[in-house]
């Protein structure tokens, strides 16, 4: 990615973030969210467990899923 275009700056000003597609590929992007998983489900033994927060209805096992959702778009069908 080279400089941001006025249009991304003002993007970014406005929403404090701009999406830049293809910066990772799909087997970064895999291997970032299992790693995420992993620290989300308190298994990675060199984060501490006050360097992650969860929603309290989540941490509180209120409504605890009984899978873990690994996509949420696809297309094309």
């Amino acid at each position: 990615m080279g400089i941001l275009s006025a249009d991304q700056v003002a993007e970014f000003k406005q929403n404090g973030f701009i999406a830049v597609e293809d910066v990772l590929s799909a087997e970064e992007v895999a291997a970032l969210a299992a790693r995420a998983d992993l620290i989300a489900a308190g298994e990675a033994e060199h984060v501490p467990e006050t360097s992650v927060q969860l929603e309290p209805v989540f941490r509180k096992g209120e409504r605890a899923l009984s899978y873990q959702p690994s996509m949420r778009k696809k297309w094309p069908l």
